[in-house]
């Protein structure tokens, strides 16, 4: 949940930003920054008029009963604080938020946590079916919900989609239950954790934790231009959505070009490469002042089809726990090394 808030244009809010130096955020901007992948925000909608989101939210939907619109309204904070997390590029030299995917697009799909009129289709269940309509590579599930039958089967058509679905475990001020999200097939459940790397009191556990991220005192967007913080899942949520975002991009970068050259509809960007996926050196593209320089999309050596019949969403899903895992072991051994 957001509290404190400062005003816009605040230049001290990067440096509150504890976690892009934690996540050394700046060393993967080396290598991507989420361009070319869309994220779909299920969530309280986005105020897509704060300076450090201009651009970088696109037109989507409001699926609560009753109500329309594109998403790019907000009508709590909750959604524009997770855009930030996720998308923020920031304004001026260094200032504002600066987000894990600046390069990336969010798609806002403002949703109702109650079941509609007709009592067999729900808010979020819409929203996931709209999310996959509209061609998001990534679902960021900042939300809690209990079991919902409808919302699994949507849920369901999402990982069948090969979109990476990424939910909150959630808190123990939401009342101690696990969401339900987090629990489907399929899904990255992801979990808190504080400035010293220790699970943060607010998270909840359980064997469906996949990732854990920061989740204490985040700062981010706010309504109306303002910045505040967040503590808990939905902020480490969107943490990893983030990430995820840039892993996608370096799959696709780093892929073997096959068909026609370039993206195709029989190969699209071409044929996974695993290894250069993880260690290729992706060449970044002109930078500009508000956002760090973007890569490029490989033009790799047209190598025949191999096949490798592996889902993106889970593709995605084995390379940022790779890359996370392989973060976390450098940590460990930084520490070892300073006792």
């Amino acid at each position: 949940m957001m509290t404190g808030s400062l005003p816009s244009g605040t230049d001290v809010v990067r440096d509150r930003q504890w976690h892009l130096d934690y996540l050394r955020v700046a060393s993967a901007h080396q290598l991507a920054l989420g361009e070319g992948v869309t994220i779909a925000l299920v969530d309280s909608g986005v105020d897509a008029k704060h300076p450090d989101l201009r651009g970088n939210v696109v037109a989507g939907t409001v699926t609560a009963p009753n109500q329309a619109g594109d998403g790019r309204i907000d009508t709590s904070g909750h959604g524009t604080a997770m855009a930030g997390i996720i998308v923020g590029h920031g304004h001026g030299d260094g200032a504002g938020v600066l987000g894990m995917a600046p390069r990336a697009k969010v798609l806002p799909i403002r949703v109702s946590f109650e079941l509609s009129t007709d009592g067999d289709r729900s808010g979020i269940a819409h929203a996931i079916d709209y999310a996959v309509d509209h061609d998001a590579a990534i679902i960021n599930l900042s939300v809690a919900t209990q079991p919902s039958e409808v919302v699994r089967e949507a849920v369901g058509r999402a990982v069948s989609a090969d979109i990476v679905v990424i939910a909150g475990i959630g808190n123990e001020s939401g009342g101690l239950f696990i969401s339900a999200l987090a629990t489907y097939p399929g899904v990255l459940a992801v979990g808190a954790v504080d400035r010293s790397g220790r699970r943060a009191p607010v998270s909840l556990t359980g064997p469906e934790v996949a990732l854990a991220a920061p989740g204490v005192e985040i700062e981010t967007t706010g309504l109306n231009g303002t910045y505040g913080y967040g503590t808990g899942t939905s902020e480490a949520t969107a943490i990893v959505s983030g990430a995820a975002a840039e892993v996608v991009h370096r799959l696709t970068a780093t892929a073997t070009d096959a068909g026609p050259p370039g993206r195709d509809e029989e190969y699209g960007f071409g044929i996974l490469n695993l290894v250069d996926a993880l260690t290729k050196d992706v060449p970044p593209l002109g930078g500009s002042s508000t956002t760090p320089a973007a890569p490029k999309t490989s033009q790799a050596t047209r190598t025949p089809n191999t096949g490798s019949g592996i889902p993106r969403g889970v593709l995605v899903a084995v390379v940022l726990l790779f890359l996370l895992a392989a973060a976390g072991t450098w940590t460990s051994l930084r520490r070892r090394a300073g006792n």
